[in-house]
């Protein structure tokens, strides 16, 4: 699956401040020091200014000719004006004297003279044209193979024909991209479409066919149509889902709008994710491409100049005046330096099972294989690089449970502030979610779990091996912030672990301030999975029904026959009221328990009522009025059992 791989913000000025090229040498490695810049080829200094002095002279015989057509005009016009005069004077031939008629005679020859004269000087400056039209090209191939010199010698050099990023860089420029629409489930999908034998980003692993994911367009937009082009940008995403990807998407759309101007300039400095080599590219819409090292700064002055695009992968970028673009997995030292420029930083979201899908169903991908990714996806989530790899469930399951294994909890406190990256193990199971946003898309975000499998693994390793780290972790008192939805996901498991279970529980009435805490009995429960409340049966005694999705906006679970349960970690933790008047239509008591750890039990009061929107309702539906509030106390002691699978 050729998108399954990876490669692992406006200016407050128009001339940012610059970081030093490098390091000094004491700073760097022996392999890292610069060596000394190889001397220009002998007599390059010569070659040079001939080179000019012929460019000049080229330009001066162009003027020169130009002048010389406007002297013929005026001779050919004044010609005109002869002819003319002749003409009106031989329609009255009778009032003529024989004086005139020598001088009309006259005039005509000469008039017939001027013109031949003017018929062979034009023949003879075409001529010349011509062939300072030749000197002009010998000499500008002269000046590119002097360029090309002068670039080997500092250790740039052009790219051959026959080169992957080449015959990239030159489909791109030619047009030569298909559009082709994809439809799945009702969902619109387009994948863009390289010529045989022509790969993105020159990268045979990328292949020749490229998805574009909802992100790509909004992203693009974002970063060039904001007004603050000028300042460098970052996007972030987890590792394994396809950044590199959209660097080529931003690369395309950029073509795009310069085929609108062919006439204009397009220049893109790109550095790939760091190689031992650190290379770095220049692609020039002369349809050029020039290899160069990061190490020596190539192409420096195109990086200084304000039309340039700087796209860099997955490693720390420069700072130049050039437009910059960073797409990296979250490492701050990649990006601290832009930071100091009040980089703006947008997010990329892991995907979709939708996206997943559409691409397998784009590469004709068999039933077998389709079920295999599916249950790849139920482990990993949306971390494409994972589920695309063809390999057995348990081969998959193996670097995840590794990561599980060695996580603790402090590793996933400290996932807040060094996120995926630098700690090889959170970013595996901690995943950046992308909250929706109208005013502000792809900047909030949230700390999540891969997957519900990953919440349980996770939760039994920590109980039994670090179980007074996860009790704090999910009671602590000063709400943690950073770390709710984490928290959220390991109570919410918990919960469903241990309620179906049965016991007694201390629960208080929240619409009774003054009412004493009591206790409630739970018989053991028989736990069954739904997808819409209308599969609900609370006519049946003793059933525990959970959702399938854990994101279900009012509930996250119903006890027979009138208990609806939400689990939070949080005092705050408001009801949309639309959501749960659906649900709580279905009996003529409800009673909605808030599950939460015994450390913040006695602080729970009763919560408000929100819209759809997240405003606070004055005036809530009827059937939700008469909902009871209470908060049920988890005491955290009891050893969790494997909820049933729901893949």
């Amino acid at each position: 699956m050729s998108q399954s791989s990876d490669s692992q913000a406006s200016h407050l000025s128009t001339s940012p401040a610059r970081r030093p090229r490098s390091p000094s040498a004491a700073a760097r490695s022996p392999s890292e020091v610069q060596r000394p810049r190889v001397e220009q080829p002998h007599g390059a200094d010569s070659e040079r200014a001939t080179l000019e002095v012929a460019m000049a002279r080229l330009s001066s015989a162009l003027k020169e000719n130009l002048r010389y057509f406007d002297s013929l005009a005026t001779t050919v016009r004044d010609s005109g004006n002869i002819a003319q005069d002749q003409r009106l004077h031989a329609m009255t031939p009778a009032r003529q004297d024989p004086n005139l008629r020598d001088a009309v005679a006259a005039l005509q020859a000469e008039n017939q003279r001027l013109q031949a004269e003017s018929q062979r000087l034009l023949a003879e400056s075409q001529a010349e044209t011509r062939r300072l039209q030749a000197e002009s090209q010998r000499l500008q191939a002269e000046n590119s193979r002097f360029k090309r010199l002068q670039a080997q010698a500092l250790g740039e050099h052009p790219l051959g024909d026959n080169d992957l990023l080449v015959t990239f860089w030159r489909a791109l420029l030619a047009g030569q991209v298909t559009e082709q629409p994809h439809r799945v489930n009702g969902v619109d999908f387009v994948f863009l479409v390289l010529p045989d034998d022509v790969v993105w980003m020159g990268k045979r692993r990328m292949g020749r066919t490229l998805m574009v994911r909802e992100c790509y367009p909004a992203l693009f937009d974002i970063i060039t149509n904001s007004g603050a082009e000028r300042q460098p940008w970052v996007v972030i995403g987890n590792p394994g889902i396809g950044k590199t990807f959209f660097s080529a998407y931003f690369l395309y759309r950029i073509v795009q709008r310069w085929r609108d101007d062919p006439q204009s300039e397009l220049t893109v400095v790109y550095e790939p994710a760091q190689l031992e080599a650190k290379p770095r590219y220049l692609l020039c819409s002369d349809q050029t491409v020039s290899k160069g090292s990061i190490l020596s700064d190539h192409f420096a002055l195109a990086l200084d100049s304000l039309k340039t695009w700087y796209l860099v992968d997955g490693h720390a970028a420069g700072l130049y005046d050039a437009q910059t673009l960073l797409v990296t997995y979250p490492r701050r030292e990649f990006y601290k330096e832009l930071e100091k420029d009040s980089m703006p930083r947008r997010y990329m979201p892991v995907w979709s099972k939708d996206e997943i899908f559409a691409c397998l169903h784009q590469q004709n991908a068999t039933p077998e294989n389709m079920r295999d990714a599916e249950m790849r996806f139920s482990r990993w989530g949306g971390i494409a690089r994972q589920v695309f790899k063809a390999e057995t469930l348990q081969n998959s399951e193996r670097p995840l449970q590794e990561a599980i294994n060695s996580c603790k909890i402090e590793n996933i406190r400290s996932a807040v502030d060094k996120p995926a990256g630098e700690q090889e193990a959170s970013h595996r199971i901690v995943h950046i979610d992308v909250l929706p946003s109208t005013t502000c898309p792809y900047q909030e975000t949230r700390l999540l779990f891969a997957s519900d499998w990953v919440v349980e693994q996770y939760l039994h390793r920590s109980f039994t091996e670090e179980h007074a780290n996860l009790v704090h972790f999910l009671g602590a008192v000063n709400d943690l912030a950073p770390y709710a939805s984490l928290r959220g996901q390991l109570l919410e498991k918990y919960a469903h672990s241990i309620i179906p279970q049965g016991g007694s529980f201390q629960i208080r009435d929240l619409s009774n301030t003054q009412a004493a805490v009591s206790t409630l009995v739970i018989p053991p429960l028989t736990r069954v999975l739904f997808q819409a409340l209308n599969q609900v049966d609370l006519q049946s005694s003793n059933m525990y029904f959970q959702p399938t999705a854990s994101n279900h906006p009012a509930i996250d679970a119903v006890i027979s026959p009138n208990k609806f349960l939400q689990m939070t970690v949080s005092l705050n933790h408001p009801i949309k009221a639309q959501r749960l008047a659906e649900a709580v239509r279905l009996v003529p008591a409800p009673e909605l328990y808030f599950v939460v750890p015994y450390q913040i039990f006695n602080d729970f009061k009763a919560q408000d009522y929100h819209s759809v929107a997240g405003q606070k309702l004055l005036d809530t539906p009827q059937n939700v009025r008469y909902v009871r509030q209470f908060a049920l106390s988890l005491s955290l002691s009891t050893i969790p059992r494997p909820a049933p699978s729901n893949t």
